[in-house]
């Protein structure tokens, strides 16, 4: 605020600033709204807060952030429930677009299934239950790749952070097609049946664990 400002801050909400002039006898009354105070700064700014994150942080969906890029302003986080256990689907027929393996892939990969528009005796795909689900009210989720669930599984499930019960060997399905009537997954267990993905017939039910990115 320069010094030659009239006024006064009237009110300082969570993050939102507003400045107003009270007094009825200025001739000018102006107001700057949406002037955020963000985390870590003593500064006002119009700008939104730009946030980084650490592999382990909570996203800003509510997930566990698992994966980081642009020193961690962006990201991929995922979500801390299992959704209803789903096929693959489409078994017999081969989605080449849904064949990327790499940490990325996942959105393109759910993209392709779900143009395929595939069920198994009209049971919706991992990829559709992923794709419909929203947390905190943000959507925008997918099934993630084979390298990004085996990211999930070293970063998140290894270290015990929350979201997923260490029980048994739960299979979870990542949105990468291994050929028309298989597809890659991972078994999340003790790390002699989990160091390397599996793959297995589409028309299989495993957990839905849905992916988002930042």
């Amino acid at each position: 605020i320069s010094e030659n400002t009239k006024g006064k801050v009237s009110t300082i909400n969570d993050r939102i600033t507003s400045l107003s002039y009270p007094s009825q006898e200025d001739k000018m009354k102006t107001e700057f709204r949406n002037l955020r105070l963000c985390k870590g700064s003593n500064y006002l700014q119009n700008e939104a807060c730009e946030y980084t994150y650490k592999k382990g942080d909570t996203g800003p969906a509510g997930g566990i952030v698992y994966y980081t890029t642009d020193g961690g302003k962006h990201g991929l986080e995922v979500g801390l429930e299992d959704l209803v256990s789903s096929p693959w689907g489409c078994f017999g027929i081969a989605i080449t677009g849904a064949r990327g393996q790499e940490i990325g892939d996942g959105k393109a990969n759910t993209d392709a299934i779900l143009a395929a528009d595939c069920t198994i005796d009209g049971v919706k795909s991992a990829a559709h239950v992923a794709a419909s689900y929203s947390s905190n009210g943000i959507s925008g989720w997918h099934l993630p790749s084979i390298s990004s669930l085996k990211e999930i599984y070293y970063v998140v499930y290894r270290s015990s952070l929350p979201g997923f019960h260490r029980s048994g060997t739960p299979l979870f399905w990542s949105s990468t097609e291994n050929n028309a009537e298989r597809a890659w997954l991972m078994i999340f267990g003790p790390t002699y049946v989990s160091d390397y993905p599996d793959y297995k017939n589409v028309i299989t039910a495993a957990k839905v664990r849905p992916v988002r990115p930042f």
